[in-house]
């Protein structure tokens, strides 16, 4: 027993002189610092046969580096040496105790970078840790060893992109599972960064900006509080000839087709003109789009067809339809949703569309305690018809995770970039929850469905036959308002006998538009505008 006690003081002992040493010692760097966690070799051994040797922390250790060179240097701890272009890149790299790194350089405006290890080994891109060909993460974030640190770091050119590059030699292999299922130490262990890369990485917008294209998932209000115009921004599009879209030069025009798919996400409303009456061509259209149907108990394709008493939902009829959004009794309900309108042969039936982001806009500024409100107050959605039953509560402002209503009230501006739907849909509503802040819950819901009826806030259009519009179901409100067939109208009921109002629709989720906008953008097909 005392035996084990003795192995076991001696390896504790060994564990704590390989994180720190009593003596100041020379770091040996090459292209950058050796770690100060990794002393060297002779004063480990000395230390491990001397169990009472006095143990304090190390100092950190700093090196400086001019990209314009590659350094081979024995006993310094600061490098500098001027660039080729006479301007002087001085890059100071700093190790610190806590187990980070940080990096500093005046010229090139970056300020105390701190980057812990951990984040570091996870992050890496390199082909030890990313397969080139599926780009999948080698890997679990667990394989990583707490106190794993460099033994090595290196700065350099890369004579190809022509960017700052910091290499990392690692203290600990991860293992990987190779081909015939066996768990491996994956060599080399090191990663290698842009400096680009690295300093994206600690501003979370900068981040979704520089990896994610962020920039081409931008949305603008409609309306905005305080604007001198009573004219909203899909209005002023329609007079620009810019809301509609030519069916046939979209098929053939590359550009357009994108185009079409940057106004849907950025608006959230968009018409395609003289698609004709083929029951098959939104499925054409959606394809032409790049982008893929959300497949729902309805199918990937549906009919909204006045039925009269056999009607299982309100659209199925010639009744008015309030504004509301689709399925909202889902858990995630669709994000986009396309109406190709192939027969109108009534008086009546005329589609409204409203903007909820710029109804949340006003609503924020002039009662910021109900935006809160519908920003925590869930609502319960329910469908129980027709061999089907589904439900969920949502709130009636989806924010983003970690975002609180508090700061948004703070922070108006911050709106865009924090909501992530709305789900309002009077038709769908289950019986609101009892107790809790349910009179607080209605005055919200009262100052929303004022605002929605605001001339300015809604834009009107009767669907013509061969017309199709697409449009944001998690942020723009349709509606409808009643019909009655046309009197002396000649039926073209295409196969459906006494039908005279029919719409073929779909819906796309909206992962698969944002995907292709992505990628896209960054082939630098088109250009953001």
């Amino acid at each position: 027993m005392l035996k084990n006690f003795n192995f076991i003081q001696q390896k504790f002992i060994f564990c704590r002189s390989y994180v720190s040493c009593s003596n100041p010692f020379k770091a040996n760097i090459i292209k950058g610092p050796i770690h100060p966690l990794a002393p060297p070799i002779n004063q480990i051994q000395s230390q491990s046969k001397d169990n009472t040797s006095s143990l304090n922390p190390h100092p950190t250790i700093s090196s400086s580096f001019d990209p314009s060179s590659s350094i081979l240097a024995d006993h310094q701890s600061s490098i500098k040496i001027d660039h080729i272009n006479h301007l002087n890149q001085q890059i100071n790299l700093t190790h610190n105790l806590d187990l980070s790194l940080t990096i500093s350089s005046n010229s090139l405006k970056i300020f105390n970078l701190n980057l812990p290890y951990l984040w570091l080994r996870d992050s890496c891109q390199s082909e030890n840790s990313v397969d080139p060909l599926t780009k999948q993460k080698l890997f679990k974030s667990s394989d990583i060893p707490l106190r794993i640190h460099p033994i090595k770091t290196c700065l350099s050119k890369n004579p190809k992109t022509q960017q700052i590059e910091l290499t990392i030699h690692w203290s600990h292999n991860l293992p990987q599972r190779s081909s015939n299922s066996s768990l491996t130490l994956r060599q080399p262990q090191t990663s290698t960064f842009e400096l680009s890369f690295l300093e994206n990485a600690v501003n979370p917008k900068q981040w979704e900006r520089y990896r994610h294209k962020s920039q081409t998932l931008q949305q603008n209000l409609w309306f905005e509080p305080n604007t001198t115009s009573q004219t909203n921004l899909i209005e002023y599009s329609k007079t620009e000839n810019d809301l509609f879209i030519d069916y046939h030069q979209f098929l053939s025009d590359k550009i357009l087709q994108q185009k079409a798919l940057m106004k849907l996400n950025r608006y959230g409303l968009i018409f395609f003109d003289k698609l004709g009456t083929d029951e098959f061509e939104l499925k054409k259209l959606i394809q032409t789009l790049g982008v893929e149907t959300r497949r729902t108990f309805y199918g990937d394709f549906w009919d909204v067809k006045s039925e009269g008493k056999d009607a299982k939902n309100i659209a199925n009829t010639s009744m008015e339809l309030d504004l509301h959004m689709d399925l909202v009794h889902f858990q995630n309900p669709p994000r986009f949703q396309l109406l190709h309108c192939l027969k109108n042969q009534v008086l009546g039936g005329a589609s409204a569309f409203v903007d909820t982001y710029s109804v949340l806009s006003f609503l924020l500024l002039d009662s910021p305690e109900l935006f809160c409100t519908l920003a925590s107050e869930l609502v319960p959605f329910e469908y129980i018809n027709n061999q089907h039953h589904t439900y969920f509560c949502h709130p009636t402002v989806q924010l983003r995770s970690g975002v609180t209503p508090q700061s948004i009230t703070k922070s108006p501006n911050r709106l865009l970039e924090s909501i992530v739907a709305v789900n309002y849909s009077p038709p769908f509503q289950g019986p609101l929850i009892p107790g809790g802040r349910l009179s607080d819950l209605i005055k919200g819901l009262e100052a929303f469905d004022k605002l929605c009826k605001r001339p300015e806030m809604r834009f009107e259009h009767q669907l013509k036959e061969g017309q199709c519009v697409a449009f944001d179901n998690r942020r723009i409100l349709h509606a409808r308002t009643a019909f009655k067939a046309l009197e002396n109208s000649t039926l073209n009921d295409g196969g459906s006998s006494g039908i005279r109002r029919w719409l073929k629709g779909a819906y796309v989720e909206g992962d698969s538009v944002w995907d292709r906008l992505r990628v896209l953008y960054a082939t630098q097909v088109f250009s953001n505008k």
